[in-house]
């Protein structure tokens, strides 16, 4: 399944740099300020179509009110029912998930909670995996769970868009980047 993304949005400069704001909109967590966006030629009248393609990678994919806080291991789990694309040893081994972190809400598992979203994410389905604003000390930081990941989320057609102020710390993960000017960036 391929996904293409077409979109004309308008946000503030703050927005996008304080909160990844783009991110956050592409997984159907937020509604846009303005604009529209088309996945597949078919316009996305809400959030909720989002949702069903895009991960937004750092969290899980099943909301904590809803569920009481269920662990990794529960959420990949309940993925794979519905999807049964992978199995929950094939996430594991890929993602190089600790067996002791997989039965903790992906709050508490530190910064392997990158491979855990990914990883649910893919049991869910999802296409459109979108990391938060990253500066360049957490690119190098994480940088060998986002090459992981990269190449992987590649691997099975999927998405990855990871919003950065400097696209060369991505130069060796990324097969391109995009550049994006905010109207306000283009006046000063």
């Amino acid at each position: 399944m391929s996904l293409e993304v077409d979109m004309y949005t308008e946000l503030s400069a703050n927005a996008v740099r304080e909160a990844g704001f783009y991110p956050i909109f592409l997984t159907g967590r937020e509604k846009a300020q303005s604009g529209t966006l088309y996945l597949n030629n078919v316009l996305a009248a809400d959030s909720s179509v989002l949702a069903e393609y895009g991960c937004y990678v750092g969290e899980g994919v099943i909301s904590r009110k809803r569920f009481g806080g269920m662990t990794v291991r529960q959420q990949i789990e309940k993925g794979l029912k519905q999807t049964n694309k992978f199995t929950l040893n094939e996430l594991v081994e890929w993602f190089e998930l600790s067996s002791s972190r997989l039965d903790r809400n992906i709050e508490h598992i530190s910064n392997e909670r990158w491979n855990a979203s990914i990883a649910i994410g893919l049991a869910h389905g999802k296409t459109l995996f979108c990391f938060p604003w990253l500066n360049t000390a957490w690119i190098h930081s994480l940088r060998s769970r986002i090459t992981t990941s990269v190449k992987i989320l590649k691997d099975q057609g999927a998405i990855t868009i990871i919003p950065t102020a400097k696209t060369e710390a991505l130069n060796d993960i990324a097969d391109y980047s995009v550049d994006i000017f905010l109207e306000e960036e283009k006046l000063s």
